[in-house]
């Protein structure tokens, strides 16, 4: 039996009052649209409000209450220089030709350049870490419990589950998961508003699981419900 993990970034948000804007709000309604026909066994939420306006209609479609998951806020550290120039950005989004340009261990951020004045890389370098932690251990608590590069299945695991957080988070996540470079995962993946990427934790053999990707970011509810798409947090130029 394959576990899925939706991992769903926020609708569209307003950061000044921790919550969604109007648009958010009918991104929100889609999703729930969506969700409500899936098979889901168990929702969760991040703390922040954001999150928990986004969670709560697809709740009502499920029939289910969101359950908080306290590690799944965002990022918490300073905002810094994105490697090229641009000033004041979370450092999830780093610039790409700073990561794939420079001789950088992508492995460790608190050991790229740009993130070593004051104390920002060794805030970083926490916040990654609570992610990495939260995941391992609220899996364990679902009985996918991690062993190396592999997950150990519980007799008893549920089929489906959602996690409603944030993008920052989400990449980083799904970085964990897979055993990716986390600088190569915050400069090569973005997800809008309310997409959902989906993993499968795969089994080959009994009771053993490796997480794969099976859709990234996606956001065709959006797109079913008449919505023009979002390119919120998006820093580059799409042309």
């Amino acid at each position: 039996m394959n576990v899925l993990l939706h991992i769903i970034r926020h609708a569209d948000p307003d950061y000044s009052v921790d919550s969604i804007t109007p648009r958010g709000v009918d991104e929100a309604k889609a999703l729930a649209d969506r969700m409500s026909r899936r098979p889901i066994d168990g929702l969760y939420t991040s703390p922040l409000g954001r999150a928990i306006a986004t969670a709560e209609p697809v709740g009502h479609a499920l029939g289910m209450q969101p359950v908080v998951l306290d590690w799944a806020h965002e990022f918490s550290s300073p905002l810094v220089d994105d490697g090229v120039g641009r000033t004041g950005l979370a450092f999830w989004n780093v610039a790409g030709q700073y990561v794939r340009g420079g001789d950088l261990d992508l492995e460790r951020p608190d050991s790229f350049p740009l993130y070593l004045e004051g104390e920002a890389g060794t805030l970083i370098a926490a916040e990654v870490e609570r992610v990495r932690e939260g995941s391992d251990r609220w899996l364990a608590s679902i009985g996918v419990s991690r062993d190396g590069g592999v997950y150990r299945l519980a007799d008893k695991v549920p089929g489906e589950v959602a996690v409603v957080c944030h993008g920052g988070l989400g990449v980083t996540w799904v970085a964990h998961l897979l055993g990716l470079p986390v600088g190569l995962a915050w400069c090569g993946l973005f997800v809008a508003p309310t997409s959902v990427t989906t993993v499968a934790f795969e089994t080959r053999s009994p009771g053993i699981a490796v997480p794969r990707v099976i859709a990234l970011g996606d956001t065709s509810h959006i797109y079913a419900a008449g919505l023009a798409e979002n390119r919120s947090g998006f820093p580059g130029d799409f042309g």
